[in-house]
Formats: C-alpha cells, sequence, structure tokens
C-alpha cells in the first residue's frame, strides 16, 4: 500500500534531481532562442541514437553468447552515437545556412534580429 509519505519522498528525489538540469536551462539556454532550438534538436537527435543503439543491442541478442560480449557493444554504442551527433551536426549547419540566406520571419526570430 502506498502512504503520502511514499509520494513526498518521491515527489523530492524528482525535485533534488531535476533542479540543476533546470536552473541551467532557465538561466542559460532558455536566454537566446537559437539555443532552445538547438537544445531541442540535440535532445531528439540523442534520442534517436539511444533507439538506434537499443536496436543494435537487441540484434546482438540474439546471437549466442560466445559472439556477443560487452567489448562488442560498447563500441558500437559510442559509433552510433558519434554518427547521431554528426548527423545532427550536419542537419543544423544546412538548416541555418538556409535560414541566412533567406529573407523571412524565421531569420528574425531564430537569430534574434
Amino acid at each position: 500500500q502506498r502512504t503520502e509519505m511514499g509520494y513526498l519522498s518521491f515527489l523530492s528525489n524528482i525535485v533534488i534531481v531535476y533542479t540543476p538540469i533546470l536552473l541551467v536551462f532557465a538561466f542559460v539556454v532558455a536566454k537566446g532562442n537559437q539555443l532552445v532550438i538547438l537544445s531541442m534538436g540535440g535532445s531528439f537527435f540523442w534520442l534517436i541514437g539511444i533507439l538506434l543503439v537499443s536496436a543494435i543491442s537487441q540484434i546482438l541478442f540474439l546471437f549466442p553468447n560466445e559472439f556477443v560480449s560487452i567489448s562488442i557493444i560498447i563500441p558500437l554504442s559510442v559509433a552510433s552515437i558519434e554518427l547521431v551527433r554528426y548527423v545532427f551536426w550536419i542537419v543544423y549547419k544546412y538548416v541555418l545556412l538556409l535560414v541566412l540566406n533567406s529573407n523571412c520571419l524565421a531569420k528574425r526570430i531564430v537569430l534574434e534580429i
């Protein structure tokens, strides 16, 4: 049976864990529109990278145990996350060039002109 103290303990742990992250977001990232877009896009691509790592590890676990080890999964995980980060950098650079070369409202909003 759950008690009120259990809920309060859960909420206090959530506050302890997420307060530093929220403060950094509120005082550093949220000051610029471009930083907010960059952080949202980065977190989305990070989730894609984690899904890719999960799929790779699940495929590797289909093989017998003598072929799958942690020394194979860790480098593949790091390589796939770095690949996703590189793809994000390419997409961000491409979109930034499109915005800079256009003369629209998005340019004024993103670059705070």
